[in-house]
């Protein structure tokens, strides 16, 4: 029903329609660049990096003493037969 009056005023019209794509395709255009400038700035941090895989492995020690999960093999070993 709300759409049949959006159609019967004209609000959904095609600049609009335009207008609306316009800027969400800007807002695309501007979260990619802002995402890859972050990722070329951290991939040179190696501190940040060390900070990173100590938070990870912190996480994943947490999740196995919270939910009782074996802890991970030595390296090298593979569970696969």
């Amino acid at each position: 029903m709300l759409t049949m009056n959006l159609l019967a005023d004209g609000a959904w019209s095609v600049s609009n329609v335009v207008t609306m794509l316009v800027a969400i395709m800007g807002m695309i255009a501007v979260a990619f660049f802002a995402w890859k400038a972050v990722q070329r700035q951290e991939s040179g941090d190696s501190a940040l990096e060390a900070k990173l895989k100590a938070d990870d492995e912190r996480a994943a020690k947490g999740r196995r003493e919270e939910f009782g999960v074996p802890p991970d093999p030595p390296a090298g070993t593979s569970s696969e037969k």
